[in-house]
């Protein structure tokens, strides 16, 4: 019989007592480096969207809509469409009376945080700043299906460092408005 098949096997033995973890110090030549990739290179904080005052003309019309739409899937007899127009009459309602939260946007030399989420500049494509009285906002189109276009209010930044920053790291290409932010500032939502 081989010597080593002699001693014990540890899975069947019980340790005689607790083991102990220890954490040693540092070796005298070691140093903490500060992490220079989280350098922030500009800062701002915005809502995360415009709200829009909305007068009580406008739930007036927003209800009259959503009743005739109501009405004339009762008609149709499309009953799965009824509830779909009561669900999303329902959230727009809701969304209509949210009050934006404040966020801390930040470029830094990795990405840009939005929150406490990092977009880091692999997965950006391109990047154009909106400068217009009615929208003044950083335009982002991303590497994610889900969520391809960002469109991050600027707040009291002023455009022009921020774009000279980004440069460095993004290309710059002219986006249009989406259709849906278009649409919901033409309906003030």
């Amino acid at each position: 019989m081989p010597e080593w098949l002699k001693g014990t096997v540890l899975k069947t033995v019980r340790p005689s007592r607790v083991s102990e973890v220890r954490i040693l110090p540092p070796p005298p030549n070691f140093k903490i480096m500060e992490n220079t990739d989280q350098k922030i290179l500009l800062s701002w904080t915005a809502p995360e969207f415009i709200r829009q005052t909305k007068s009580a003309g406008w739930f007036v019309v927003f209800a009259i809509i959503t009743v005739l739409l109501l009405f004339l899937s009762v008609w149709l007899k499309n009953y799965f469409f009824s509830g779909l127009i009561i669900l999303t009459a329902a959230l727009f309602f809701v969304q209509a009376l949210k009050f934006p939260r404040t966020f801390r946007f930040s470029v830094l030399r990795d990405g840009i945080k939005i929150g406490d989420r990092l977009l880091l500049y692999k997965e950006i494509h391109s990047f154009w700043i909106f400068e217009e009285p009615s929208i003044n906002a950083l335009s982002l189109t991303t590497k994610n299906l889900l969520n391809s276009h960002l469109l991050i209010p600027l707040g009291q930044q002023p455009p022009a460092p921020l774009r000279s920053v980004l440069a460095q790291y993004i290309k710059e290409v002219e986006h249009e408005e989406g259709l849906i932010d278009w649409l919901a500032r033409i309906i003030k939502f």
